[in-house]
């Protein structure tokens, strides 16, 4: 088991990756590279933890409220919460912008396939979390959540532990373009606050029994981890 810088209905065994975990991935990895600071983790490897970018002396922890409280149902801005660690099985990758999409696809249906190998017991949601590299070669990292660690060790996915961390949170539904002026949100609010990102940033989807075609069904949950910037 690893601990991770990172980011399914309980019971269910029929497992779908929402559209908006497909269809928009391309879109919102490019559209990171401008909108949030580029954090990435420490070397190639899953045991490795998340190191971050910004300078410590100047940043200092923000109070938040408790992520458990958080009420289904709402959507934006829902502020700062203090995000307890998450147990996951997750698989490691990269690709071109273009080839997001493929990857995506194909780790979900390993992660599946893990599973039901390990007998792991799920959580509610699934998710990315994005590590930016360069333009060209995007870092990434496909995940399930779990509600404790399996005791069969999966074979090509790996249990990460996603850290805990004060993460500014913001609940939407709908197509890439709405997601985009999420972000765009989240970084006026940053500004506003005086808050960087300093983290890499998760996206949580709910697991659900059958795929959606409708985007305005497509429900997404940004997880930026943020601190507050000195004055200094």
């Amino acid at each position: 088991m690893f601990k991770s810088g990172a980011a399914c209905l309980p019971g269910s065994n029929n497992l779908a990756v929402q559209h908006s975990a497909l269809n928009k991935t391309t879109f919102c990895c490019i559209f990171l590279l401008f909108v949030l600071s580029s954090c990435h983790r420490k070397g190639d490897s899953v045991a490795s933890p998340t190191v971050s970018r910004v300078d410590a002396p100047q940043i200092k922890k923000v109070k938040a409220g408790n992520y458990s409280a958080i009420s289904e149902g709402r959507e934006g801005m829902l502020g700062l919460f203090d995000v307890p660690e998450m147990i996951s099985i997750c698989k490691l990758d990269s690709a071109a912008p273009k080839d997001v999409s493929n990857h995506i696809k194909k780790n979900f249906a390993l992660l599946e396939k893990e599973l039901f190998a390990t007998q792991a017991e799920l959580d509610k949601y699934q998710g990315m979390v994005y590590y930016v590299s360069t333009p060209g070669n995007l870092k990434f990292e496909c995940f399930i959540l779990l509600k404790k660690i399996p005791k069969i060790a999966p074979k090509n996915a790996q249990i990460v532990v996603l850290e805990a961390s004060n993460m500014l949170i913001f609940d939407c539904s709908g197509s890439a373009e709405e997601i985009q002026s999420a972000y765009e949100e989240i970084k006026l609010y940053c500004n506003k606050n005086n808050l960087v990102q300093n983290g890499p940033m998760r996206e949580l989807y709910p697991v659900n029994s059958a795929d959606s075609e409708s985007s305005a069904s497509w429900f997404t949950r940004i997880m930026v981890p943020v601190a507050q910037k000195s004055s200094n």
